[in-house]
């Protein structure tokens, strides 16, 4: 029974538990969700640097907020940051150590056993290649001197090797820095110093026997080139978080790796660190199962053009639109007022006042394999019964 009178009509699909079917599977591999959702903490670590901020270390985090502990004039914050980067609750718990320089660093990894130092500020700590017990090793070191992080790199012999070479050279103040022949007895390497860059003619225990000019080198790099170097090094998802001098700070993914980027101003790798696995894509199911288990009822996803899911639901008597990243993070979110479902006559009402006309409501369900229409009046009892074929 097909109602073929020309006009205006509107079917408004309303769904009610008892009348509708749903189809959902969901996998109890799909069910192992592990990822979570809320702010981007590259994003976070950003403002907070250029709002004076160092030494951060996030903690707690939320659907919408991120609690974080931070330096800034001497002083160990702690404090809660909310998608709008607004700061909230900044609380002073304790002092921050004004950290020790690189002769000082130098020193405390001599004291410690450590030979044949070479020291280069990294930012938020230094970089220092070392020897011991024959070993050569690439250290990460914080400001207060503690060693964050050791790769052994090869032997330390008598004899320098391009690495150590290389990190002499820097700690010596020269930058950009080439090794255009390592075949010993001896060691060509092409640096600059100022707008100068020269060919160093050195012997295998590192001394400079030769220095001619060859040519001019480039004036340091413009921030908006980061992004660029960083992809060339094969990271992918970049992000940078510090584009200010004296050190450039960029966070990148590679093989599921998520590896912090300092380069100087030179575009030069100073160090790269990994600090944590990097998200991985999500499906609409998952985000939609993850949001209900974080407490979101009436849940819809929808992705949008660029892969990102819009979501509409409702927590805690509140409507939430938020829009997310295929990853997870967090990118916008807004209150849109009560989570009240509207009658079926202010539904009406509200298509009649757009010029709608004709209005009756409906709801298309599955039964024992015949697939129906149920119509319903303005207070949803059923008036009638339309057969549409088989489910």
């Amino acid at each position: 029974m097909h109602n073929n009178n020309p006009g205006c009509k509107i079917a408004i699909v309303w769904l009610f538990f008892f009348f509708l079917s749903v189809a959902f599977s969901y996998s109890p591999a799909q069910a192992q969700i592990t990822f979570t959702l809320g702010l981007s903490e590259t994003k976070v670590a950003r403002v907070l640097h250029r709002k004076g901020f160092s030494d951060i270390e996030f903690y707690d985090p939320g659907m919408t907020t991120i609690r974080a502990r931070a330096c800034r004039d001497g002083k160990r914050y702690r404090m809660k940051v909310t998608i709008r980067m607004s700061i909230n609750g900044l609380t002073e718990i304790g002092q921050c150590d004004g950290g020790l320089n690189a002769k000082q660093i130098k020193n405390t990894l001599n004291n410690d056993g450590y030979r044949r130092i070479f020291v280069e500020d990294a930012g938020d700590g230094y970089v220092a290649v070392v020897c011991k017990r024959g070993k050569q090793f690439r250290l990460n070191v914080g400001r207060n001197g503690k060693i964050e992080n050791r790769i052994r790199t090869g032997d330390c012999r008598e004899e320098m090797d391009a690495v150590s070479i290389v990190a002499m050279l820097r700690a010596q103040g020269f930058n950009r820095i080439k090794m255009v022949d390592e075949q010993l007895p001896k060691y060509i390497v092409d640096v600059c110093k100022g707008q100068k860059q020269l060919r160093l003619s050195m012997n295998r225990f590192g001394k400079i026997r030769n220095s001619q000019q060859v040519g001019k080198c480039d004036p340091p790099i413009d921030s908006t080139r980061i992004f660029a170097i960083v992809q060339d090094l094969g990271y992918n998802r970049v992000e940078i978080v510090d584009d200010s001098l004296p050190i450039y700070v960029a966070n990148g993914c590679q093989d599921g790796n998520r590896v912090k980027i300092t380069l100087n101003r030179w575009g030069e790798v100073v160090s790269q660190n990994h600090i944590g696995d990097c998200r991985q894509a999500i499906t609409q199911d998952q985000i939609t199962q993850k949001l209900k288990d974080n407490g979101f009822k009436r849940v819809h996803a929808s992705t949008d053009n660029l892969g990102r899911f819009d979501i509409n639901a409702c927590l805690d008597g509140k409507r939430k639109k938020i829009l997310l990243s295929r990853y997870g993070e967090l990118i916008e979110e807004q209150d849109e007022g009560p989570c009240q479902t509207r009658s079926l006559v202010q539904i009406r009402d509200a298509i009649a006042n757009r010029g709608g006309r004709k209005i009756r409501f409906y709801a298309e369900t599955c039964r024992k394999g015949r697939k129906l229409r149920i119509l319903l009046n303005d207070f949803g009892e059923r008036i009638g019964r339309e057969r549409l074929g088989a489910c």
